[in-house]
């Protein structure tokens, strides 16, 4: 019964979102209709009234007229809008092109790229040792970002809105969540003045990320042979600075949870699950909503909270058995057009035998999870399972194609080394 009512849930409000989105970027005008709606049955209804009026009568039918025409146009705008197009299947087109990375970005981030499936990665070590430190970030709220994002959104709507109706229609046909969720973004890289440290942050929503970061490479096809590319992709649109991209760079948040006894939860997602479908992925993984934000506090608390409550949903913990999360590394997925993710540790108030009743989120989780002993009595990576934990991550011995990590996976345990002094081998 509980699924029931939670599969029902997410269809009223994928659809719910699916409209309003279409109604903010002028696809569709569903309060213009529900007024002209509102008069054209008033006028069907008082018909009588309205025609012994005589010096209104010419007025009034071509009022009536105008409504139902309206009407007409807009049915078939909303049946275009929502019925699946005859676009389909998206390809990955990061297999055959590289991200070109404008020159002011290589300045900030200088470690070597990482590659991982089908995307690239980019860190800086001083921007991580500066998540490390104790000097407070302050965060700034601004609009410009969020502005030129939903203008080039707005610009080349009759583009972009196959690819959102055909995931639409994919996650329907799941019984997964698509919902517009309203994002925290970053809006610039990080930045120093005087003495201060601080970054922008602005308002988005998910489906503004989709459009941009989520298709940057993608090419969706056409049921009649031919495909197409979004505007601003992989091939023509280089990585550029936060503040320099329209690109809406919703945040991405994942931590690894450790129980006071050293074992780390590894959680499965399932066929539901919006991205990273049948992967391994920590102990939680998402992205920090714009409820997480907190106005006139250092930057790492907004990602504390979005990291404990992303684990919090996952994996059903009490907040009492939650200690506490620091903020350890940071990366720009170029495949997802240079999308800004936090990576993070989590400390549990619990040892593994209180924990091992978990129930995970059925929405996109599957009712497996596994713990790996990773962290020994010194507080070093030498638990009794940390080598079987990497082999598992680094894809050396993979069991199955579901046994393959996230990204997010990856990239928690590449900074989790690096933050405990671990020496990595065996990824690229």
């Amino acid at each position: 019964m509980r699924k029931t009512w939670i599969t029902l849930k997410t269809k009223v409000r994928n659809r719910l979102d699916f409209i309003r989105y279409g109604q903010r970027i002028g696809y569709i005008n569903v309060i213009t209709i529900a007024i002209d709606l509102t008069i054209l049955a008033y006028s069907v209804i008082d018909y009588r009234t309205l025609i012994n009026t005589d010096n209104l009568f010419l007025f009034l039918f071509l009022v009536f007229t105008t409504l139902v025409w309206q009407t007409i146009c807009f049915i078939r705008n909303f049946y275009a809008y929502t019925h699946k197009t005859a676009y389909y299947n998206l390809h990955d087109i990061c297999r055959r092109e590289m991200p070109v990375i404008a020159d002011e970005v290589k300045e900030i981030y200088t470690a070597d790229p990482i590659d991982f499936t089908d995307t690239t990665l980019i860190y800086s070590d001083t921007v991580n040792r500066l998540l490390q430190s104790e000097k407070p970030i302050h965060t700034l709220l601004c609009g410009d970002k969020e502005k030129r994002t939903f203008k080039y959104i707005k610009n080349y709507r009759n583009i972009l809105l196959p690819f959102l109706n055909g995931k639409w229609h994919e996650m329907k046909n799941k019984n997964g969540s698509f919902y517009n969720e309203q994002k925290l973004c970053m809006a610039s890289e990080f930045g120093q003045s005087g003495n201060d440290l601080y970054v922008k942050v602005c308002r988005g929503c998910y489906y503004n990320s989709y459009l941009t970061n989520v298709i940057y490479t993608k090419k969706l096809s056409h049921q009649s042979g031919w495909g197409m590319t979004p505007p601003a992709n992989i091939s023509n649109y280089p990585i550029r600075r936060l503040e320099k991209s329209i690109m809406s760079d919703h945040i991405g948040i994942s931590t690894l949870a450790l129980t006071t006894d050293g074992h780390v939860i590894i959680l499965h997602q399932n066929e539901k699950a919006l991205t990273s479908a049948d992967r391994l992925t920590p102990s939680g993984s998402g992205s920090v909503d714009f409820r997480d934000f907190r106005a006139g506090a250092d930057f790492r608390e907004t990602l504390k909270a979005a990291a404990e409550r992303e684990l919090r949903e996952e994996t059903a913990l009490p907040p009492c058995r939650i200690g506490h999360t620091e903020v350890i590394g940071f990366y720009r997925d170029l495949g997802r057009g240079g999308k800004p993710e936090f990576c993070c540790l989590t400390r549990l108030n619990a040892p593994l035998f209180e924990i091992a009743e978990l129930e995970p989120n059925c929405e996109e989780q599957r009712d497996d999870f596994e713990t790996f002993h990773i962290l020994g009595e010194t507080g070093k990576l030498d638990g009794k399972d940390f080598g079987r934990f990497s082999d598992m991550v680094l894809n050396r011995s993979p069991r199955s194609e579901e046994d393959r990590p996230a990204l997010a996976l990856y990239m928690c345990y590449i900074m989790l080394c690096r933050y405990l002094g671990k020496e990595i081998t065996g990824h690229s």
